[in-house]
């Protein structure tokens, strides 16, 4: 599929939910709570939140695909980044690539 194809193909991309605080994490950028497959798991943690006084919003995010090397290159910047703690790489939510 050609690079054009993909993006037209947008409204068939995985959608993946997100509970955020915008520009409240570190170098100004959003602060994650959850990010699901599943809608009802991020409004039910949305409304938690919520309740307990955190500024978060619900985002729904369409995701576009990854290269085909996407894993081992994630695991490389996770490796260089002086804010990741290094835990176990977690599944990428709404993680897939083009299909050649």
């Amino acid at each position: 599929m050609s690079k054009k194809g993909v993006i037209a193909s947008l409204e068939k991309w995985p959608i993946i939910w997100r509970v955020t605080a915008p520009a409240a994490g570190s170098y100004d950028k959003d602060m994650v709570f959850c990010e699901s497959d599943s809608r009802e798991e991020a409004l039910t943690e949305y409304r938690a939140l919520r309740r307990a006084g955190w500024p978060v919003r619900v985002e729904q995010v369409r995701c576009g695909p990854l290269p085909k090397t996407y894993v081992n290159e994630l695991k490389k910047i996770r490796e260089r980044n002086a804010q990741n703690p290094g835990t176990t790489m977690r599944e990428v939510p709404g993680g897939w690539t083009e299909s050649a």
